[in-house]
């Protein structure tokens, strides 16, 4: 079963794989605060390549205003490290959208990355991708409830000049079993307590299983969840019938074949 793991282990096993992808005004105009959007970045080797991968409706937000967002992460010493330049036909984003060509594709955006941005960056933050060449496929039907990760926007705080983002995870039952040919899953459950968090935010976050004899195990990206946003929330209609007690994360399944089909569909 995969309900004996240790909680320790996997948020360790997430804020090593991922961080926070944020939403910045072009040179940083505005400056940092805890009200800036932001996503989720997950690192991924594969095939001797090294690549950040978040949702691509994060990659659309980078658009939805003018001037647009860069997309940034930020590293030591205030740092900062953006996926995306201007040229002479105006703003480029280093993220390829595998929905550019086709809609119906998965809701996933990708960006390589070089050596340089894993020494001077990744290493000196302690970040390290997860490493599907070793990847161990988990017994598919023997699992339950896995364990969704990512930094929700709305809950960051600012102290001392400093910005922190907290990462959470979320544990929900599977509506079903995962199948062979599934592409997407979803986890739900009805807690015994109010939920506090709003999900916006934990989206391109890692999904990971944990067996009690094995290492975790990625077995998804985070692409929506709920409750979303606080704004949602508060303007549901008098249909809606989920409570603060309800929880629900949807992936996208995540297997080293499923990577680089998605590899393969953004052009890298």
């Amino acid at each position: 079963m995969d309900t004996k793991f240790s909680s320790e282990m996997l948020h360790k096993a997430a804020a090593t794989h991922s961080e926070p992808l944020f939403l910045s005004p072009p040179w940083m105009g505005g400056g940092h605060t805890a009200e800036k959007a932001n996503g989720t970045i997950t690192y991924i080797s594969h095939k001797g390549g090294l690549y950040g991968v978040t949702c691509a409706h994060i990659y659309d937000y980078q658009f939805s205003s003018s001037p647009p967002k860069w997309l940034t992460v930020h590293g030591q010493n205030r740092v900062i490290y953006q996926f995306g330049y201007f040229d002479q036909s105006g703003y480029r984003s280093m993220f390829r959208s595998l929905r550019l060509s086709d809609a119906k594709l998965p809701d996933i955006a990708i960006v390589k990355l070089d050596k340089a941005y894993a020494s001077i960056h990744m290493q000196e933050k302690g970040k390290a991708p997860i490493d599907l060449d070793s990847w161990i496929e988990p017994t598919w039907a023997d699992l339950k409830s896995p364990v969704a990760f990512g930094y929700p926007t709305e809950h960051k705080t600012e102290a001392n000049g400093l910005l922190q983002a907290p990462l959470i995870g979320v544990i929900a039952e599977l509506t079903r079993p995962i199948g062979k040919n599934d592409e997407s899953f979803l986890m739900a459950s009805s807690l015994e307590q109010e939920n506090k968090y709003y999900f916006s935010g934990m989206s391109g976050g890692p999904v990971f299983c944990h067996f009690s004899d094995a290492l975790p195990s990625i077995v998804g990206v985070v692409f929506e969840g709920s409750p979303g946003s606080s704004i949602e929330w508060e303007n549901r209609t008098e249909e809606a019938f989920y409570t603060r007690e309800d929880v629900q994360i949807r992936a996208h399944k995540l297997t080293p074949d499923i990577f680089q089909n998605w590899v393969y569909l953004a052009g890298f």
